[in-house]
């Protein structure tokens, strides 16, 4: 609460107080500051700090990270949707290939599986890089919004 000196309330401080309140409340606030002014401030940190997130969501849930990243790069980074999903896509190599290498000497990894499907992956990839350069951004964002909806509900319900 807003005292004077005196311990007294006064107008002025009343107004401070209700100045105080006014202040929108907003999810995502560190330390005072917004996550945006913070990922400004402290630019490297910031995508050191998104780096690592993806590499854990990578390593421990299988993802690429790339479900993280690629929000955090257009709404914490300010990238435009389209230099996000490939800014997202180029950090994969090095991000999956150290994951790769501890399930691999884990004994987790089918290799014949694996490089049937990363045959696949690169027709794929390379078809899907050429598509997304004659995507709108705005279909970009919704569709991608769309399939990690549908990814998330089959998760949550599906057998």
């Amino acid at each position: 609460m807003f005292r004077a000196r005196s311990g007294k309330i006064t107008p002025s401080s009343a107004a401070g107080l209700a100045r105080f309140r006014a202040r929108p409340v907003t999810i995502g606030t560190i330390g005072g500051g917004d996550i945006k002014t913070i990922a400004k401030r402290w630019p490297t940190a910031t995508t050191v700090a998104v780096g690592i997130i993806a590499g854990l969501s990578s390593g421990f849930l299988g993802i690429g990270g790339g479900v993280f990243l690629v929000p955090a790069l257009v709404f914490l980074i300010g990238l435009p949707e389209h230099e996000a999903h490939a800014t997202s896509v180029t950090t994969i190599v090095p991000t999956t290939l150290v994951s790769a290498l501890i399930y691999a000497g884990n004994k987790l990894v089918n290799l014949n599986l694996a490089w049937q499907l990363a045959v696949g992956g690169v027709v794929g990839g390379y078809i899907g890089a050429r598509l997304m350069n004659r995507c709108p951004p705005l279909l970009l964002r919704r569709a991608y919004a769309v399939f990690i909806a549908a990814i998330s509900l089959k998760m949550l319900l599906g057998s």
